[in-house]
């Protein structure tokens, strides 16, 4: 039975004798055969198959109009040689078999009537081939004209593209922009991702766009320094997260200063808080050769270097926090790292009218006077933070009379001038 368009049915068969010649024997070897193989499927390609979706396409051209046609008045060769055509192929194949618009002999009873449970796996038609290895055919025959296009004919760049995975026609569109990736980019990231670089076919689109905008040395390389075997973890992030760590994090020196710690943070504004910490240019060293190298100090290694164990607990502060924190002293520091795990937004919000002096302060007459439970879990809850509210609307009040205390924690622990403001918790001391 040849390939034919069933008159009532408006529907294409192929058979196991589809674009078989009478001259093409034995059967066996032309279905064994790669190169008979694809005599044959070029055949059914091109007398049968390409014409229906050539007529898919026009319906679907007639519904958008401004798109350009791929397949509508083509010849298979000028297809073969198009990666975007065979891209639209592969689709509209896929509704043609769906929709029972394309069907084969396996899937045909002795009645003719058409069932949509066509073989993927099984040989179909008269090339041997199943319908998952002809479309992987025409996948990598897409990728190469891709990388063409692109122009990385080095092995060692095609190595790495080929080694990806393109079982999906719509790892095509993701296919394009890996490989129109800067080759220093490539290497970085084959290097991070220690060779599996089909990682980043499981990311968003928009998450590749923004590789193709990042220097590979000073931001690719530079994380691939700082995170070390945390590298291949960058696959997790959100388009929404690196593009905070591109824009944050712009210098070489922010990123191997952070390091690991990178990893801990979940919160893309906190990564850009980071960002507004001070990098300074220190004095050059002469390198192998004579070559001077230049050199940077970071506020972001220097707290993370004071606080040590602590530092994670400053990153989950919130970006307020985190932001002015890169203004504090060391002796500040040094004064703050204890309340940092209690700095909520919340608390935050309250408090953000004071000084740092008064913030650190309000929490240490509020820690000797009503005690750690009160700091550590009543602060929070809407009494608690009544509290704070009023004691620093007091506070303002005070300051514009010109009677603000100085030592604010020592104020509330030592006398009651703020006691009014402490209610419940004050007589549960």
């Amino acid at each position: 039975m040849q390939a034919r368009m069933a008159e009532r049915r408006k529907f294409i068969a192929i058979s196991e004798r589809t674009a078989a010649a009478w001259w093409q024997w034995p059967d066996e070897v032309w279905r064994k055969w790669p190169l008979l193989q694809r005599i044959r499927l070029r055949h059914t390609m091109a007398d049968h198959v390409l014409p229906l979706l050539g007529k898919l396409e026009d319906l679907y051209l007639k519904q958008n109009m401004g798109a350009k046609p791929r397949l509508s008045g083509r010849t298979l060769e000028q297809v073969e040689t198009d990666d975007v055509a065979i891209e639209a192929g592969l689709y509209l194949f896929d509704l043609a078999v769906s929709e029972g618009l394309l069907i084969f002999a396996e899937s045909v009873g002795k009645s003719g009537i058409k069932r949509n449970d066509a073989p993927e796996w099984g040989a179909v038609g008269s090339c041997g081939l199943s319908i998952d290895a002809v479309k992987r055919h025409y996948l990598h025959m897409a990728a190469g004209l891709i990388m063409e296009k692109a122009g990385h004919d080095a092995a060692e760049h095609r190595g790495k593209f080929e080694s990806l995975d393109l079982e999906d026609p719509a790892n095509l569109a993701k296919f394009r922009l890996l490989v129109k990736l800067d080759p220093v980019s490539v290497r970085e990231l084959s290097k991070g991702l220690k060779g599996h670089l089909e990682k980043l076919m499981e990311a968003e689109d928009e998450y590749l766009e923004i590789l193709h905008k990042v220097s590979p040395i000073k931001f690719l390389r530079a994380l691939r320094y700082g995170l070390g075997d945390q590298f291949p973890r960058i696959v997790e992030w959100s388009p929404e997260f690196i593009a905070a760590v591109a824009e944050g994090l712009d210098h070489s020196a922010k990123i191997t200063a952070i390091g690991e710690t990178l990893m801990l943070i979940e919160d893309p504004e906190v990564v850009r808080a980071l960002g507004t910490w001070e990098v300074k240019e220190t004095d050059p060293t002469t390198g192998k050769g004579g070559k001077k190298r230049r050199n940077y100090t970071t506020r972001i290694e220097q707290v993370k270097k004071h606080l040590g164990m602590d530092f994670p607990k400053l990153l989950l502060c919130g970006p307020e926090v985190v932001e002015e924190a890169g203004r504090w002293k060391n002796d500040e520091i040094e004064r703050i790292k204890f309340y940092l795990p209690h700095l909520t937004l919340s608390v935050l919000e309250q408090i953000k009218a004071l000084d740092f002096e008064q913030k650190v302060g309000l929490l240490e007459g509020l820690w000797a006077k009503l005690g750690r439970e009160f700091v550590e879990s009543d602060m929070h809850d809407k009494q608690g933070l009544k509290v704070l509210h009023d004691i620093v609307v007091e506070i303002g009040a005070m300051k514009e009379r010109g009677t603000a205390p100085e030592d604010l924690g020592k104020v509330i622990e030592d006398s009651d001038m703020f006691d009014k403001f402490m209610g419940r918790f004050l007589k549960r001391r």
